[in-house]
């Protein structure tokens, strides 16, 4: 019997947390068990045009969507840093030139820097289900490091929930992490591929594509291991030294990692983490007007403060120096030690007071 309009616009494509097993066109409901695994962890996989990310508005440059889209390509190793601030770079200058911004997998694409499969890993994996396991298994390994406090992991996945009841798309808790500064872009790698390891997560989920190891296919490891006898042990061989060579090559050579500056509205007043590189002011994502721009912090009395109008003559609100720091993700050390110093120096002017 034909499907009415009506009971094909209820029909979803959903994925299976547990399985990874992709089911189209079924009447999900939520709570649904995975008929495959039992697993009550289904979520939707939204249609090109469905989704935050194709809705984006990037009339103005870049969006938030590009910045996480780029971001988790990066930690997945699809491209590289610097080919991500090209592409943010050249989506605002197409803006200023009042030219179409394409979004951010348009543009990589368009250079061959990443191939259709993994950009569709990672619009895949860029959205989650609010509070789902693998965002709690990660808050909590966030928290034992000392990371975020169980305050900071409830009013997250308190916003995961509002945007997701808004209809739109709850972004993974290791994104809003960092983006909040809360943690480093190197200590969230860290625990993304300790996960990884134990197979669960964000870099785990992202990498892997669905359907690689259902019948009619060949896995990702019969092709990089198939091959005669001696071709696989040679290649078994290869597998065990390069990551030797790689631990010894990266001990000596420092990577280069892009730089975000942390960033302000001066319209509602959010703070988040925005390509240093970027043509200021840019458009907030919450409020959507040209009203962001990059904070300092005073090097005498420690206050933050945005800079404005290209920051000519700009100067502290509150002691009014004009000497300055840029909250910037490649200089936190000195950020830490200046905080310290102007600690220090006020514990003993009260003493001597």
């Amino acid at each position: 019997m034909a499907r009415t309009d009506e009971e094909k616009q209820s029909l979803v494509t959903v994925r299976c947390g547990g399985c990874q097993g992709v089911f189209r066109s079924i009447a999900w409901t939520p709570g649904q068990a995975c008929t495959r695994c039992g697993s009550t962890d289904l979520s939707p996989v939204m249609a090109r045009g469905q989704s935050d990310y194709e809705r984006a508005d990037r009339s103005a440059g870049y969006a938030i969507e590009d910045i996480r889209f780029g971001r988790l390509a990066q930690w997945a190793e699809f491209v590289t840093p610097k080919q991500v601030q090209w592409a943010l770079h050249m989506q605002n200058q197409l803006a200023r030139t009042g030219q179409k911004v394409p979004d951010m997998a348009a543009m990589l694409l368009r250079e061959k820097f990443i191939d259709r499969k993994h950009v569709d890993l990672v619009l895949s994996a860029r959205r989650i289900k609010p509070s789902s396991k693998e965002d709690v298994d990660l808050g909590q390994a966030a928290k034992r490091m000392g990371y975020v406090t169980d305050a900071q992991l409830a009013d997250l996945f308190s916003k995961q929930e509002a945007v997701d009841l808004a209809g739109n798309d709850a972004a993974p808790l290791p994104l809003m992490l960092v983006e909040r500064r809360y943690v480093q872009e190197n200590q969230m790698l860290a625990l993304l591929k300790a996960a990884e390891r134990q197979g669960t997560g964000l870099l785990y989920r992202t990498k892997r594509a669905p359907g690689a190891d259902e019948a009619g296919g060949s896995s990702l490891t019969g092709k990089i291991f198939g091959g005669s006898p001696s071709q696989r042990k040679s290649k078994l061989a290869l597998a065990v030294l390069i990551p030797i060579l790689l631990i010894i090559l990266l001990s000596r050579v420092a990577v280069l990692a892009p730089v975000y500056a942390t960033v302000k509205c001066t319209k509602c007043g959010a703070e988040f983490a925005a390509p240093a590189n970027s043509v200021w002011p840019i458009k907030c994502p919450d409020r959507g007007e040209i009203s962001v721009y990059p904070l300092a912090m005073c090097t005498q009395c420690g206050t933050r403060y945005p800079i404005v109008g290209m920051g000519y003559g700009a100067v502290c609100p509150k002691c009014r120096s004009s000497e300055r720091i840029m909250l910037q993700s490649d200089n936190t050390e000195e950020v830490k030690r200046i905080l310290e110093k102007i600690k220090t120096q006020t514990l003993h002017q009260e003493v001597s007071e």
